[in-house]
């Protein structure tokens, strides 16, 4: 690794989000480039950068920084290019040029210590030389900040949102509870703020240690899909991630202090205590709440029903038993329902031959799927447009980068039948947002197999519905779509109703390999390059694995 110093001529790209710049700079020795996480840098800083030089393939030459400090400027000359460059805002080529003019090689120890000095000079006056001295001292506490931050291996970016959260009280946050940045910073977890306040002595069996683990496990747990955890059992996880040991009256108090800062919530189902953190808590009881407002009934005459149901089948020479049936019925006279089945049960039959009853009613139709890829499955066996769950809701972005929701209870959604696809994979944040921006006349059809590709985030939603509305569930069992060189459909469905399946008979689809795990990639790479892009006319990057 190499160190080399100069001045930023021009900011040529940067990227406000990760911090990337691309700097073009000048030294005794000429003009070069360098490249990285440079936040907070303004032209005309002098930098000392450590790193490595490396040829881009269209830029060429360049000096890439692994790290890198701010030099204040030394001499009137790297004064003046610091000012000319723009960085206070106010002062310009001219104005700059007056000050080092007058000040020479004090100038930045006059900026920085007697800035009311400035109003000296023509042009300059008393207001104006006191808001170019805060503009310096706010630049010198920064780069103080990003000093300070990076001995506990804070980069550059996360020191500064760390500044503008704190400003100079940052150091008495990070020396009294460094666990506070993990709440109120993004990018800094538990972890990274269990480094810092080990590395500072902080004691191992602290109280802000231990209420920060808290709140971490609650959410490691809820990446591992879960909304909640159990009273005891979370107190065994916090013990073990930190190695100590905790009584248990002072858990109970610790978890008191948590639940009256509203940092986790909890609840008691019969004799069990379970942990929540506030959203998902707010998440599950109010999609439970919804869910009861959906369960309206419609009184159909059954025989109207299906007089207009057979003329839809008919046209289409398709048959269904009375499971089928009664599927459409039930989808048709209630507010809210479910239908459940694995691969090849009529799940989809069922829709089409829905959204066809619906539209005859003059009804508005909504298809949507928690995933792109599963909305452009509904869209090509419906024939119908689906759209994704965040697309329907217009799911964005703010100007600060938070989430925002443009559908919701005072933007509802304009429908009036939603149907739901794979709803297996939506979590429980995903259904509360939906549910809230669905007017109570909404009728919602839910389809999915709670056997196949789970949510990727909290909550087992699906399952659940089924648990606690059992009234609106229909399940398919039998399997009719599978072609006759496929036999995965009932091999699946054999595994679920725990019916022994004999692995040594050949089959053309699937069969089992069995690996130890340091062995499964090798044993993948020749299936997915090779034998089943030729045997399925597909390209690998289709194949999910």
């Amino acid at each position: 690794m190499e160190t080399i110093e100069g001045y930023v001529e021009k900011i040529m790209f940067k990227n406000d989000e990760n911090g990337y710049h691309v700097l073009a700079m000048k030294n005794k020795d000429g003009e070069f480039v360098s490249c990285g996480m440079f936040s907070g840098v303004s032209e005309g800083d002098g930098l000392k950068i450590d790193g490595n030089w490396f040829n881009h393939a269209s830029y060429g030459r360049q000096f890439k920084a692994e790290s890198y400090s701010i030099n204040p400027p030394s001499d009137k000359e790297s004064a003046y290019r610091y000012l000319a460059s723009g960085a206070i805002k106010g002062v310009g080529q001219i104005t700059a040029l007056r000050i080092v003019q007058r000040f020479g090689d004090r100038t930045w120890e006059v900026l920085e210590n007697t800035p009311e000095a400035l109003a000296q000079i023509a042009g300059i006056s008393k207001k104006k030389a006191i808001d170019i001295g805060s503009q310096i001292k706010e630049k010198t506490e920064l780069r103080g900040a990003i000093a300070y931050l990076s001995q506990y291996g804070i980069s550059n970016l996360t020191a500064l949102k760390i500044y503008e959260k704190y400003g100079q009280k940052l150091y008495q946050v990070v020396r009294e509870n460094p666990y506070r940045l993990a709440d109120d910073i993004d990018g800094i977890g538990f972890v990274k703020a269990d480094e810092i306040a080990i590395g500072m002595g902080l004691s191992t069996d602290s109280d802000y240690r231990i209420n920060a683990c808290i709140t971490y496990s609650l959410g490691e747990v809820s990446e591992s899909g879960h909304t909640c955890y159990p009273y005891e059992g979370l107190l065994e996880v916090v013990k073990n991630r930190l190695g100590v040991e905790i009584e248990e009256a002072d858990w109970e108090q610790f978890i008191y202090n948590l639940i009256v800062e509203r940092k986790i919530v909890m609840h008691k189902e019969g004799d069990v205590k379970y942990l929540y953190l506030p959203y998902l808590y707010k998440a599950e009881k109010t999609t439970g709440v919804i869910l009861k407002n959906f369960t309206g009934y419609e009184d159909l005459d059954e025989d109207a029903f299906f007089k207009k149901i057979d003329i839809y089948l008919n046209r289409k020479s398709i048959d269904l038993d009375e499971v089928q049936r009664a599927a459409l019925f039930k989808c048709a006279s209630n507010q809210m329902s479910v239908i459940t089945g694995g691969p090849g049960t009529g799940k989809t039959t069922i829709i089409e031959t829905l959204i066809d009853y619906f539209e005859d009613m003059g009804e508005e139709i909504v298809l949507a799927a928690p995933t792109g890829r599963a909305a452009k499955r509904m869209t090509q066996a419906t024939g119908r447009k689906a759209q994704t769950i965040h697309r329907l809701l217009e799911f964005g972005s703010s100007e600060n980068g938070d989430n925002i929701v443009g559908r919701d209870e005072d933007n509802p959604v304009e429908a009036d039948v939603v149907i739901i696809d794979e709803m297996s994979m939506v979590d429980i944040n995903l259904m509360y947002l939906l549910l809230k921006a669905l007017d109570r006349d909404t009728r919602i059809i839910m389809v999915g197999d709670p056997d196949q590709l789970p949510s990727v985030g909290p909550g087992n939603v699906l399952g659940d519905i089924i648990e606690a509305f059992p009234e609106h569930i229909t399940r398919l069992e039998h399997v009719y779509r599978q072609s006759e060189d496929s036999t995965i459909a009932s091999i699946a469905h054999d595994i679920n109703a725990g019916i022994e399946v004999d692995f040594s008979v050949k089959r053309k689809d699937f069969y089992m390999a069995e690996r130890i795990p340091e062995k499964i990639c090798a044993a993948l790479k020749p299936i997915i390059t090779s034998q089943m892009p030729s045997y399925r006319h597909t390209k690998p990057i289709d194949i999910q694995v």
